[in-house]
């Protein structure tokens, strides 16, 4: 099978585990926030998210400012429902904010353990100097179960279709490859047998219609 290009990457039908929805609060969407409660933009978002966090510290000091905003069931309304346009842009089937806690290598590989990854925002808060040296490489030829996703992907400017892109690249995936991927972050899923079972018959076609 050819390794998956942009095109395949954003038909793909995908499952986001480990997405923060106060990590997920657009730029033009906090603008909104800050008009409804009187509350200038500069001294919240200045100059929009930053390429980059010297450490989780000043991550955080992007965080609290940004999530302080939302505070009534309408504001809530507002970010979920901006959220799920960009969820479905992404042609992600179903989302998930669990946070999967992780444990020893060798104990996550021999039990199967879903380890939810994401890259950027490793990067970005300092966990791991670079793509090229994050340790999902290490997890992956573990036989570590590895799923991928997007974090805070407003305030690491990245998308679920981004971080497959980076597991592509860095997995060096093909086709098959990916749609495992995926096929393992749908098992893992909290969600209804039958919502289970649907994304991954749409992970199958996806496959299917590429091989």
């Amino acid at each position: 099978m050819h390794a998956p290009g942009d095109a395949d990457l954003r038909a793909l039908p995908k499952v986001e585990l480990h997405v923060h929805l106060g990590g997920a609060i657009e730029p033009e969407t906090v603008a909104e926030l800050a008009r409804r409660h009187g509350v200038d933009l500069e001294a919240v978002l200045p100059n929009g998210y930053p390429d980059r966090y010297a450490d989780f510290s000043a991550f955080l000091r992007s965080w609290f400012p940004v999530n302080d905003l939302v505070q009534t069931p309408d504001d809530v309304e507002l970010v979920a429902a901006a959220f799920a346009r960009r969820q479905a842009e992404h042609r992600v089937r179903y989302t998930e904010t669990l946070v999967t806690a992780g444990t020893f290598l060798a104990r996550l590989a021999r039990e199967q353990v879903p380890l939810e990854v994401c890259p950027t925002s490793n990067v970005l808060v300092g966990l791991a100097p670079s793509l090229e040296e994050h340790p999902i490489v290490e997890l992956w030829r573990a036989g570590v179960n590895v799923t991928v996703h997007s974090d805070d992907p407003a305030m690491f400017r990245t998308s679920i279709t981004d971080e497959l892109g980076h597991a592509v690249r860095l997995l060096e995936l093909d086709v098959a490859g990916l749609a495992e991927l995926e096929r393992r972050a749908a098992r893992a899923a909290f969600a209804p047998a039958d919502v289970r079972e649907r994304v991954l018959a749409e992970i199958d076609a996806w496959e299917a219609a590429r091989a």
